[in-house]
């Protein structure tokens, strides 16, 4: 009787707690002319929201200026790989950017790859 009780408590426990637990973190997109290009999630102290209007306003500056086509390149020497433009700062990949299964490198480099199409588009 008191494995039964155990057992019930434990499951409607698992109940109340799972749906909070399975919750997405929210997403802000990484736009280019009015096109969504990707979306980034909370790191550290920054939210989402945050991190995509920083990046969002860093995209268009660099459109914006006229310098010749925009370079993309991955920074790898960081804790974290550092997506750049320019040779400057553009975003960090984080973990809470990586959907499972794939690595912090291979998000950073698909998001690479979706920026040089994007941006050889606009420009």
């Amino acid at each position: 009787m008191v494995w039964l009780l155990a057992i019930l408590m434990i499951l409607s426990f698992m109940g109340f707690f799972c749906p909070i637990l399975a919750q997405e973190k929210p997403t802000a997109p990484i736009m280019l002319e009015g096109r969504t290009l990707f979306y980034v999630r909370e790191s550290g102290q920054y939210t989402a929201e945050q991190r995509a209007n920083e990046a969002n306003r860093h995209l268009g500056k660099i459109l914006d200026s006229g310098d010749p086509p925009a370079v993309v390149g991955i920074d790898s020497g960081q804790e974290v790989p550092v997506i750049t433009i320019n040779n400057r700062y553009f975003l960090s990949v984080t973990y809470n950017d990586v959907p499972m299964g794939k690595s912090l490198q291979g998000q950073a480099l698909a998001w690479k790859n979706t920026l040089e199409v994007a941006i050889s588009k606009a420009e």
